[in-house]
């Protein structure tokens, strides 16, 4: 997780807590996070290019996961905590 976090620019933690599986492009090689921070009603999208690296750091981290979370020591079922970061 912590290499994925740095291979994209040290974005935020919490949003890259909350990315589930349909923010990842995998054509295009990105990922969508969502911006709730300020007044926003709707979060705003940001989309965010992904090196190969991490793409691999992706991959590995993912592996056989069933649940929709991207970032999970749970197979996929629930995010992690932003505080184990």
């Amino acid at each position: 997780m912590l290499r994925f976090h740095l291979l994209t620019g040290g974005q935020r933690i919490a949003q890259l807590a909350r990315l589930q599986i349909d923010g990842l492009d995998a054509d295009s090689e990105t990922v969508c996070l969502l911006d709730t921070k300020g007044r926003r009603k709707k979060p705003r999208r940001h989309f965010v290019a992904l090196i190969p690296a991490a793409m691999a750091a992706l991959h590995v981290m993912r592996s056989d996961a069933l649940g929709p979370y991207l970032f999970t020591i749970s197979h996929g079922m629930r995010r992690p905590a932003t505080t184990s970061f």
